[in-house]
């Protein structure tokens, strides 16, 4: 809605008005979104097992955030590889909101980007664990995933003659996002170097992986014209 702003601040996402601040430095939000454990909020892990009260995970610094395109949904990561979502109010007079738990990404395993799909029900996270993770942000249950190291391999072994084994510069996903405006396709940048392309279908699972070689790759974006473009490489063991 072009004036509230969103950033994540250690365990919790502040929401700021910028109708309400008028200085430079902005120092006052009017909702925080934080996330308590509760009988109600069982989730699912990536590997199909369930998630009780007394296993929820600790929230480790919150580290990306996305909103729906229809500015009622946010989704957000952090640390630990943990995934939440929250519904947004921007009228709502509380001044905390409750964050739900969605899913776990890996156990420990540090989530770098997180995406909606373009129906806003679903949402994508990716991270160090190198799958492009899909989840159902209504009922908070995964759907099915892609391993992008599986088809960065497939790759290597059908150009190179089989039975490579990658030990440099593993496929992490740094970062995705849509380079159309109907969002029927993302880029992801992976760690070896690469962007790979995917197709996002109706029900947002991604299929059709193309290899869009490139000599570095940690971030993406796309022009207007839908052409992706890479931004500078971070060396992954850094």
């Amino acid at each position: 809605d072009n004036v509230h702003v969103y950033a994540a601040v250690d365990n919790s996402i502040k929401c700021y008005d910028m109708r309400m601040n008028t200085n430079m430095i902005v120092k006052e939000w009017n909702t925080t979104y934080t996330y308590e454990a509760n009988e109600s909020n069982d989730s699912v892990e990536s590997d199909g097992s369930s998630t009780k009260d007394s296993e929820q995970p600790t929230v480790d610094c919150l580290n990306c955030i996305d909103i729906s395109s229809d500015g009622r949904k946010l989704v957000a990561s952090d640390d630990n590889g943990n995934i939440f979502t929250a519904d947004v109010d921007v009228n709502s007079i509380t001044p905390v909101r409750p964050l739900k738990l969605l899913g776990v990404n890996s156990r420990s395993s540090l989530v770098k980007s997180v995406l909606f799909s373009a129906s806003n029900n679903f949402a994508y996270s990716g991270g160090f664990d190198s799958v492009l993770h899909h989840w159902n942000c209504n009922s908070l249950q995964q759907m099915k995933s892609r391993v992008v190291s599986e088809d960065v391999m497939n790759i290597m072994d059908n150009s190179l003659g089989g039975g490579l084994q990658q030990c440099a510069n593993p496929p992490f996903i740094h970062q995705f996002e849509y380079i159309l405006e109907d969002k029927t396709a993302m880029a992801c940048a992976i760690g070896d170097g690469s962007i790979r392309v995917y197709s996002c279908n109706s029900d947002a699972s991604v299929s059709q992986a193309q290899n869009s070689p490139s000599t570095s790759a940690s971030t993406v974006t796309a022009d207007r014209n839908g052409q992706t473009q890479n931004g500078p490489a971070v060396n992954p063991e850094s």
